[in-house]
């Protein structure tokens, strides 16, 4: 019986990787800025960006950058924004994740500026698709990171497929 290229990397290498749901949920929650350069992390969110527009190569990789929507280091003008008694706590669990990443080709304007500051000079005019929930948003926390993150990985499937499901 002839086993398929296909079959055989999933019987060999799926004891080791996730199932989509898995990897989805992974995605979603895990801390994806790890460094300045952060090229795999920038790849994903073009893609992911060429994939929801429906267009490819328009995109200037070496002009885009990687903006936090709720700040690295928010300033108390943010904490009295968001108006949180756990700010720190679930700062620290959700500003790396994809929810709270975006493409920007203007990140040094950015910075620490308030959410209705951001969205008025990039979210509310950007042709992204990507920014979509961020240009809708009146405020910036962990409802609307997690709305996000539904929103982009929804989609993640379907750029990078994996072997499929459990099956």
């Amino acid at each position: 019986h002839l086993v398929s290229p296909i079959d055989h990397c999933k019987e060999v290498l799926g004891k080791n990787l996730p199932d989509d749901t898995l990897f989805v949920n992974r995605f979603k929650e895990s801390d994806l800025y790890q460094d300045k350069e952060n090229q795999i992390l920038k790849y994903a969110l073009i893609k992911i960006e060429e994939f929801l527009s429906k267009s490819t190569n328009f995109l200037n990789y070496n002009k885009l950058t990687i903006e936090h929507i709720l700040p690295q280091n928010p300033s108390k003008l943010w904490k009295d924004e968001v108006n949180s008694k756990n700010f720190d706590a679930c700062h620290q669990k959700w500003y790396q994740t994809i929810g709270n990443l975006t493409l920007v080709p203007i990140n040094s304007e950015l910075g620490n500026l308030p959410f209705i500051s951001k969205k008025g000079i990039y979210f509310n005019d950007s042709t992204l698709t990507i920014h979509k929930i961020i240009s809708k948003s009146s405020k910036w926390w962990i409802d609307e990171i997690k709305e996000n993150s539904d929103y982009i990985s929804a989609f993640i499937t379907d750029i990078w497929c994996y072997f499929g499901g459990p099956n």
